[in-house]
């Protein structure tokens, strides 16, 4: 806890981190440097460079500059990290730093797979730049991000807001897919002050982001969306073939469950569009909602398609919010959803879309959407497959995807839900 960081590699490629273990360096574990400087776009880019099958734990620090993380780096190019275990728990509350911080420089085609990657539940209040952030991945200028096969437990996962994320000359700016995200158990609301822990946290400009085939166990909200001005925006994000598990806080405290869309008062305009959020399962307990839209911007072209929804309590699955009451303006247009082919079961509101004082949206298209319970198979661990005779088998619509939560194909007539049965 008094050498700063261990290791430093700058302007240099094929430069490989093999079986390392790596335990208290003060600020940094392992840092990349590409370019010679931190532009948003480097004039050259570090490859060949990877970490792999390594231990690092508590490398980081959130104190004053606070840019720090067990793995670091800018200006790269294909990097890959895999079969790692990286822990931060073990500083004092709202000290822990983040497990990988990518700064300063755009990177491109990061792979990160098969990590298993812990840091506390939540990490006290946030105060400045130095304390309760809590990040695994904290992420700047981004294109072609593969992020697959890995576990996080606690904290925030994945940051996409230290920059733009766009997908470059690749197919995504973020490709999300096939993780466990959990927090251990379902917490309480903790008060003002602390980042809630999300699994995904959305800010800026992000475009092309898909996110399929990942489980979200225990959060309060869990994939969070607050643009921060007029000058970003949301376009073309996929989230597809997940499962969002025993979401919302135990108290039933002011939390969402699934997705959340604010932004500060001054992102206003056209700023949101083509939102795909298909063959998803939202199992709530305590959760108030499970889609939250309280935008100053205007939304349009979002599709909600072969959902399961159950068990939202307080207001319903789908929240529109007017302008009372709350410190954002949520003054933004709703047009040109989409809402057909989902299960809404045991919602409050009876299931309907809950419009605060009115608040309207306008719905291009809602149709064969059904009210029955989805019967679940259930057990322990809890299993998301429908059984025989359910309403939702073969009641969905075809919107082009072709593999379902586990693989399997998915055929012209797919069923409601996570899983192709």
């Amino acid at each position: 806890m008094t050498a700063i960081q261990a290791f430093s590699v700058r302007q240099r490629g094929n430069v490989v981190f093999d079986h390392i273990t790596m335990v208290d360096f003060l600020y940094v574990g392992i840092e990349y440097r590409g370019g010679s400087s931190f532009t948003a776009i480097p004039t050259t880019y570090a490859s060949g460079n990877a970490i792999r099958n390594s231990t690092i734990t508590n490398c980081c620090s959130r104190r004053d500059p606070g840019n720090f993380g067990a793995i670091r780096f800018g200006g790269t190019i294909g990097m890959e990290i895999d079969n790692c275990v990286l822990t931060q728990t073990g500083r004092a509350v709202t000290e822990n730093g983040n497990l990988l911080y990518l700064w300063g420089a755009t990177n491109k085609a990061l792979k990160f797979h098969d990590n298993i990657c812990t840091k506390p539940t939540t990490d006290g209040v946030i105060s400045g730049n130095a304390g309760g952030w809590n990040f695994h991945i904290e992420s700047g200028y981004s294109h072609g991000y593969e992020i697959y096969n890995n576990t996080f437990i606690g904290g925030v996962a994945i940051d996409f807001a230290g920059g733009i994320q766009v997908k470059g000359d690749y197919a995504y700016s973020w490709y999300v897919h096939d993780n466990d995200f959990s927090i251990a158990t379902q917490i309480t609301s903790p008060g003002s002050g602390y980042h809630v822990p999300h699994a995904m946290d959305l800010e800026r400009t992000n475009e092309d982001v898909i996110v399929t085939r990942n489980i979200f166990r225990n959060y309060p909200t869990t994939i969070n969306l607050t643009l921060s001005g007029p000058t970003y925006h949301y376009a073309r994000l996929y989230f597809n073939y997940n499962i969002f598990t025993n979401i919302g806080y135990s108290d039933g405290g002011y939390a969402y469950g699934g997705f959340q869309f604010v932004g500060s008062e001054t992102a206003i305009g056209d700023l949101c569009s083509d939102v795909f959020i298909c063959n998803n399962v939202f199992d709530g307990n305590g959760a108030r909602g499970f889609i939250m839209l309280q935008q100053p911007y205007n939304m349009n072209d979002i599709f909600i398609r072969n959902n399961i929804f159950t068990d939202a309590v307080t207001w319903g699955w789908l929240i529109c919010w007017d302008v009372v009451g709350v410190s954002t303006t949520p003054t933004g247009s709703l047009t040109g959803f989409y809402i057909d082919n989902n299960c809404m079961y045991n919602n409050a509101n009876a299931n309907a879309i809950y419009q605060r004082n009115g608040k309207a949206i306008t719905i291009t298209s809602q149709s064969d959407n059904i009210t029955t319970d989805p019967t679940f198979v259930g057990g322990a661990p809890y299993d998301y497959h429908i059984q025989a005779g359910s309403d939702c088998l073969n009641a969905g619509m075809d919107v082009g995807l072709l593999t379902d939560f586990e693989g399997n194909a998915v055929d012209a007539t797919p069923d409601i839900g996570a899983y192709e049965n």
